[in-house]
């Protein structure tokens, strides 16, 4: 639509409104507001698509010690040897040759990325707890490498195979993949990870020695300062973090201290002694207990089976009976599982994990039987359904929530690479399904539905959909089965009462058959409906589009004055990638209202023209002398840059016959909103192909000049 266009459907838009009748409104959806004029409208929901409850490579290919989640896939390093960094596919069959091996991380028979360091490769310890920088997605672990210690950073894209990190060429980082933190070639870890200050800490076994390292800036990752920590004097086993206190518990044989890390530099923490006696030895991992809000009250340690004790964070004393934190490690020593012994287990191998106000870990026999624990600090005590009892092989080593679904879902790793998936709300269900559930809400005030549909890129990985819509009580409204290019009607259900909003549940019932590669963000779900306000399209939508701002007041005395505002912009606004499919479908929607707007334009212009011609020759010379604008638009690229002032006008009494206004507005009103009937063949995506309007009858002509002659007749 040109600007010449644009301008002169913003004068018929304020003269229409002053004379009573409808105003034409180009926008997103470029149709025009008023009694019966309502458009279509679509929205597209990203599905989740079915993921893996557990993974188990054959033959024992793998190793801990911690699952790592990272997006839709989930990492482990190998533990106590040569590190190898193995990547798995949350997604069913999304990886190498349809397996759960990240393209990149070797194969299903050869798992795990190799890296080397200045051509040597890194050795991890029993506990290399490591940080998933998800922002940069980077896995960064503690290691030795040639006699030095320090942390190994892999860059880890989504899309690509690993890499190491590129070295600042700083004194202690002047190597790729490697910051060096100590000049001793001792293994580094049993630490723990602090997310919300940016540091992941680590220990020289059995030495007083802490070490940190900052990882709040993507481009410097470098040593904290003040480390390695030495003050507290004892050999250590263990470095972990008390959510939310700025404080560090560090553990040794039967004793424990506190770490300030709330100051410039590391401290021993004021209320406390230097140390304190614990009942912790080798299976005595300090386990967080926090509050309602997250903040640590202190930790509880495993003496021995069925015996806990808690030692509250302020001063290291221990916990007083009628405490919270004394409750709590009741709670943890009272459980009971059949055939499970409740103590932590494998020595120094456990690993302890935060989420929130929950805690993880667990206990048992390592090869045997074992149980998933969870404590929440807001409820005060165990977590629904937990504790719960589990059987992995070759047990496990550590559990830990995932943060990219606000924890609901809970992955443990154990020996031989085993992973597995439990829901934070049901330990006993896994987080793998074929079944997703998505709800659809319109984004306007829409009449009635008429269908969904699934993108067609959905069907280059599932063969077969199972569709079960169901409305806001769960109450089941249709079912089908889509396959590409299927779509399930839902016309005859109002948008209103319970079926205002609607949910859908999917069920994804072939496997993954072709490709490889996860196919992240593929399953798309699109709804449509009837009845949208003129201004309303997806929020999704990735459009081109130009719109007009009007603006009409209308006087009571003996003059109309009219004054109109024209505002005609041309712009590409993207606000979510959206697959070929829904371009041409955001493209026809956008081209049948536009072109709808430039049929009414095009008739009330002659109207009105005629009529002002006739009747106002001099106010109508006037107005259009003021209001004229150069076409200038680039031929190159379709794009306008328009710039048009505010033009404004006084029409006197001169008018012959108020009645015979009125008369034209309502001719406006019922003309162009009851009967206006519109054929369009719109172009394709590439803009190939006529427009072909009619209007009761009678052709107007092609819009956009084009090679085809036009379809159909009218």
């Amino acid at each position: 639509m040109t600007r010449t266009s644009c301008r002169f459907l913003a004068i018929v838009a304020a003269l229409a409104s002053a004379l009573g009748g409808p105003t034409p409104v180009i926008g997103v959806a470029g149709s025009f507001a008023g009694a019966g004029c309502r458009e279509p409208g679509a929205e597209v929901v990203q599905v989740p698509l079915p993921q893996v409850g557990s993974i188990e490579f054959s033959g024992d290919l793998g190793d801990g010690f911690e699952p790592l989640p990272l997006g839709t896939r989930v990492f482990n390093i190998w533990h106590h040897n040569s590190s190898k960094v193995q990547c798995s596919e949350m997604v069913r069959r999304a990886g190498v040759d349809r397996s759960q091996v990240c393209e990149g991380y070797g194969t299903e028979r050869s798992p795990g990325y190799a890296l080397r360091v200045g051509g040597e490769v890194p050795r991890t310890s029993n506990a290399n707890v490591g940080y998933v920088d998800a922002a940069a997605s980077r896995i960064i672990y503690p290691a030795a490498l040639q006699g030095q210690s320090g942390f190994v950073c892999v860059e880890t894209p989504p899309d690509g195979t690993p890499s190491l990190c590129p070295a600042s060429n700083k004194p202690f980082f002047n190597m790729d993949g490697f910051i060096r933190v100590e000049s001793r070639g001792n293994n580094i870890g049993w630490g723990s990870a602090d997310y919300e200050e940016q540091v992941l800490y680590a220990v020289d076994w059995l030495e007083p020695r802490v070490y940190c390292l900052n990882v709040s800036d993507p481009a410097d990752l470098s040593p904290c300062r003040g480390y390695p920590y030495a003050a507290h004097g004892f050999g250590t086993l263990r470095a972990s973090v008390m959510p939310k206190t700025g404080r560090v518990i560090l553990t040794g044989y039967r004793k424990a201290a506190c770490m300030d890390t709330s100051t410039d530099t590391p401290s021993p923490c004021a209320g406390w002694p230097s140390s304190i006696s614990t009942v912790g030895n080798l299976v005595g991992t300090p386990i967080p207990v926090m509050n309602d809000s997250g903040v640590a009250l202190g930790f509880c340690q495993y003496a021995g089976q069925d015996s806990v004790t808690c030692y509250h964070i302020a001063d290291g004393s221990v916990a007083e009976q009628g405490t919270e934190l004394a409750a709590a490690g009741l709670k943890l020593q009272s459980m009971s599982l059949p055939n499970v012994t409740n103590i932590q287990h494998k020595n120094e191998f456990g690993r302890v994990s935060v989420f929130g106000t929950r805690t993880y870990y667990a206990v048992g026999a390592f090869d045997t039987e074992q149980g998933l624990i969870c404590y929440d600090g807001e409820t005060h005590d165990l977590c629904d359904n937990f504790p719960h009892p589990v059987s992995v092989k070759g047990g496990i080593y550590g559990v830990v929530a995932d943060p990219a679904v606000n924890g609901t879902c809970v992955w443990s790793l154990g020996h031989g690479g085993i992973l597995k998936s439990f829901s934070a709300a049901d330990p006993s269900q896994p987080c793998g399904s074929n079944t997703s559930v998505v709800r659809v809400v319109p984004e306007c005030a829409a009449a009635e539905w008429r269908a969904i549909r699934l993108s067609n890129q959905t069907f280059q990985y599932y063969d077969v959909v199972q569709v079960i819509v169901m409305n806001m009580e769960g109450v089941e409204l249709k079912r089908g089965v889509l396959t590409v290019g299927d779509e399930l009607s839902l016309q005859g259900l109002l948008v209103s009462g319970a079926t205002a909003e609607l949910s859908v549940q999917l069920e994804f019932v072939s496997e993954l058959l072709r490709g490889s590669g996860a196919p992240e963000g593929l399953a798309q779900l699109i709804a449509e409906w009837e009845g949208c306000e003129s201004h309303c399209l997806p929020s999704t939508a990735t459009l081109t589009t130009s719109s007009i701002s009007t603006t009409t007041s209308l006087s009571t005395t003996t003059s109309i004055s009219t004054t109109t505002s024209i505002s005609t912009t041309s712009s590409s606004s993207t606000t979510t990638t959206t697959t070929c499919e829904l371009q041409k479908l955001e493209h026809s929607l956008l081209a049948k209202k536009l072109h709808r707007a430039k049929v009414v334009h095009d008739h009330l212009r002659e109207k009105l023209a005629d009529h002002m011609r006739w009747h106002h020759p001099s106010e109508w010379k006037d107005v259009m002398r003021k209001t004229e604008i150069e076409d200038d638009a680039d031929s190159s690229t379709g794009s306008a840059d328009t710039d048009v002032g505010q033009t404004k006008f006084t029409l006197t009494a001169c008018f012959l016959s108020v009645g015979l206004i009125f008369a034209f507005a309502a001719w406006v009103r019922t003309y162009h909103c009851r009967r206006l009937a519109v054929a369009v063949s719109h172009r394709d995506v590439n803009g190939n192909g006529p427009w072909n309007t009619c209007i009761h009858g009678r052709p107007l002509g092609r819009i956009v000049k084009a090679k085809a002659s036009p379809k159909g007749a009218c």
